[in-house]
């Protein structure tokens, strides 16, 4: 079994307002943290879960804009994806 953890956004709306607090467009957020502005605008709207080190990238880079000592934890909760192998199954179920 293939466990494979990723992240998805708490609040698309509070995610786009420490955004906008912060003063980035989500062209400058996904340059500052080497993903493209497609694939951030997906996380932001809450369709795709990054893996845990881009959502730190996103973390720290808000948290600097913002002078707030935010973690990931603030913006993201983990969901773990477990693969069988043999059965090619997916099962997701939120960790706490």
């Amino acid at each position: 079994m293939i466990t494979k953890s990723r992240l998805k956004v708490r609040s698309s709306r509070a995610l786009k307002h420490q955004i906008a607090m912060a003063g980035l467009t989500t062209k400058e957020l996904a340059e500052s943290v080497d993903i493209t502005a497609s694939y951030a605008s997906t996380i932001i709207n809450g369709k795709a879960n990054p893996a845990p080190t881009t959502a730190l990238k996103i973390a720290v880079k808000l948290s600097e804009r913002l002078n707030k000592n935010m973690g990931v934890n603030d913006i993201f909760f983990d969901v773990t994806v477990k693969k069988n192998t043999t059965l090619n199954s997916i099962e997701i179920e939120e960790v706490s």
